[in-house]
């Protein structure tokens, strides 16, 4: 019998996942369960290509612009989502998959202020 620290209830080893390497029992397989359950999933996967897209750009102007390669899918799905409304800033287009990453003025470092979709 072990002790969950999930739920706090006493259960027998075949309600706990259990290594050969373990050092401690951890959550019961409900506990775990309902955790995977309850945590909000997102998909980044349009962020990450629009990500991967604005970072080949920015290597091509060679011009030591690094603040683009700092940002991360999280931080691009907030400025496209939140700062530009989820839409092209010159025609409101808002299918985010047919949204590009551009600088807007060519002469600036590749800033999150400087590139609109």
């Amino acid at each position: 019998i072990y002790f969950c620290r999930g739920c706090g209830d006493y259960l027998p080893s075949t309600d706990f996942e259990l290594t050969t390497n373990a050092r401690s029992i951890g959550r019961c397989r409900k506990c775990k369960n309902l955790d995977s359950e309850g945590r909000l999933r997102e998909d980044f996967s349009r962020y990450r290509s629009l990500l991967h897209s604005i970072r080949s750009t920015e290597e091509a102007f060679n011009d030591n612009s690094r603040i683009i390669f700092l940002l991360t899918e999280a931080d691009l799905r907030y400025l496209a989502e939140n700062i530009w409304g989820a839409q092209s800033v010159l025609s409101q287009w808002e299918d985010t998959y047919d949204l590009t990453l551009v600088r807007w003025n060519r002469r600036r470092s590749g800033l999150p202020g400087t590139v609109s979709s």
